[in-house]
C-alpha cells in the first residue's frame, strides 16, 4: 500500500498519482491535510449490486418502494408509488442522503458531471435525471426504468442518495426557462428515501467523509457522522427524542432496507463474524455501539466515538440501516441465548438509512472524473482542500 498526503501544492498531482496507481494495481490512500476535506480518492470494495428505497410521505401521502438491480451496465429501476395525482410525476436521484429537514436536504439533482437538465435518453442530462413516472385514476404508478447512468457501483454511485418523486410532471429540459435547466420544474417534493444496501457484491466507492442518519416516527432525531482519514475515528453525534428514560441499545444494521421497519434491514452489520460485544471490545460487531441513555423527558444526546465503524473502504456503514432499540444492550455479558447476536435489546424502536451527508464545500467538482479534477487543478482547489 502506498500512502500520500494531500496539501494545499499537492492536488495537480492527483491525476497522475491515479492513473499510476491504477497501472500498477497498487492500492492508495490520499490523506487530508484538514477536516474540511469532502472526501477521499481512494477505491476500494464495497457491498452492493441491489439496493432499495423506501419513499417516505413529504406532507403528502404518498410512499413507495424502488429497487435497483445493476448488470452488464445497466441498472432496472422498479416499484411501485402509491398516493399520487393521476398523470405524470418528476422522479430523480437527489446528491445526499440527508433526510433532516425533509426531502428538500437531499439537495439538487445528482450531478457529477455538472450537465444541464434533461430527460433519461438525452446526452445532455444530470446522473439523477429519471424522467416521469405515471400514476393512474387510483394514484398509483408502475415504475419499471432502465438506466445507463444510474449506478449502484463505482464512484458515481447512488447508494446512500435520495429518490425524489415530485408533484408535477418534469418537463425534461425543454420548458424554456433557466429553472427547466436545474429541475425540469417538476415542483415540490412529494415523498423521499434514501437509497440503502441490500446484498453483497464488490465494487468500487469513492469514500465520503461525512453522513447522516435521520430517524421518524415515534423516535425522531437525526445523528452525523465524521471520519477524517480512512482508519481514523469515527465521530457520531446528534439528539434523539420520544425514548422512555433510561438505556437503549443503538446498533448498525447490514441493509438499508426498511420497507419492513429494522426486520428487513436484517442483523447486526458483522462482516468479520464476530460475537456480539461492547463497542470497546476486540470480539463484537462492526455496528455494536453499545448504549445511548434518554433522560426523563425522553431525550438522548448521542457522542460516540468508535474506531471500528466506517464511513471508507469494504465496511462502509453507508447504505446501511441505524436502528435505536426499546431495551437496554447487555454488551454480550447478559447471560441470554441473545446476548451474543443482539445483546437482548428488544424490538427496534427506530431506524432510518445512513446517507451521503453535506460538507462545507464543492462536493460536485470533488466527484468529478478524473478529467475534471485535471481541470479543476489547473485553477485553484484551495477552498476544497
Amino acid at each position: 500500500m502506498c500512502l500520500f498526503e494531500l496539501t494545499r501544492r499537492s492536488h495537480g498531482s492527483l491525476l497522475c498519482l491515479l492513473t499510476l496507481s491504477k497501472a500498477l494495481n497498487v492500492h492508495c490512500e490520499f490523506l487530508a491535510p484538514n477536516s474540511n476535506t469532502l472526501w477521499f480518492l481512494e477505491e476500494s470494495k464495497m457491498p452492493g449490486e441491489k439496493a432499495v428505497c423506501v419513499l417516505l410521505p413529504n406532507g403528502s401521502d404518498v410512499k413507495g418502494t424502488i429497487h435497483f438491480e445493476e448488470k452488464e451496465g445497466q441498472c432496472r429501476i422498479y416499484g411501485e408509488v402509491t398516493g399520487l395525482t393521476p398523470g405524470k410525476h418528476g422522479f430523480h436521484v437527489h446528491q445526499f442522503g440527508d433526510g433532516t429537514n425533509g426531502c428538500t436536504s437531499a439537495g439538487p439533482h445528482f450531478n457529477p458531471e455538472g450537465k444541464l437538465h434533461g430527460g433519461p435518453g438525452d446526452e445532455e442530462r444530470h446522473y439523477g435525471d429519471l424522467g416521469n413516472i405515471t400514476a393512474d385514476e387510483k394514484g398509483v404508478a408502475k415504475v419499471d426504468i432502465t438506466d445507463k447512468l444510474v449506478s449502484i457501483v463505482g464512484k458515481d454511485s447512488v447508494v446512500g442518495r435520495t429518490i425524489v418523486v415530485h408533484a408535477k410532471e418534469d418537463d425534461l429540459g425543454k420548458g424554456g426557462d433557466v429553472e427547466s435547466t436545474k429541475t425540469g420544474n417538476a415542483g415540490a417534493r412529494f415523498a423521499c428515501g434514501v437509497i440503502g444496501i441490500t446484498n453483497f457484491a464488490e465494487i468500487l466507492f469513492y469514500h465520503m467523509a461525512r453522513a447522516v442518519c435521520f430517524l421518524a416516527g415515534s423516535v425522531q432525531g437525526s445523528l452525523t457522522f465524521s471520519q477524517e482519514y480512512p482508519g481514523g475515528a469515527c465521530e457520531i453525534k446528534g439528539t434523539l427524542h420520544g425514548l422512555t428514560e433510561g438505556k437503549h441499545g443503538i446498533h448498525i444494521l447490514e441493509f438499508g432496507d426498511i420497507s419492513q421497519g429494522g426486520i428487513s434491514a436484517g442483523a447486526h452489520f458483522n462482516p468479520l463474524s464476530k460475537s456480539h460485544g461492547a463497542p470497546e471490545d476486540e470480539d463484537r460487531h462492526a455496528g455494536d455501539l453499545g448504549n445511548i441513555e434518554a433522560d426523563s423527558e425522553g431525550q438522548a444526546e448521542v457522542t460516540i466515538t468508535d474506531y471500528v465503524v466506517s464511513l471508507m473502504g469494504e465496511y462502509s456503514v453507508i447504505g446501511r440501516t441505524l436502528e435505536v432499540c426499546e431495551g437496554v444492550d447487555d454488551l454480550g455479558r447478559g447471560g441470554h441465548e441473545l446476548s451474543l447476536t443482539t445483546g437482548n435489546s428488544g424490538a427496534c424502536l427506530a431506524c432510518g438509512v445512513i446517507g451521503i451527508g453535506k460538507c462545507g464545500g464543492n462536493i460536485n467538482s470533488l466527484q468529478n472524473s478524473s478529467t475534471a479534477i485535471h481541470d479543476s487543478s489547473q485553477n485553484s482547489l484551495s477552498d476544497a482542500f
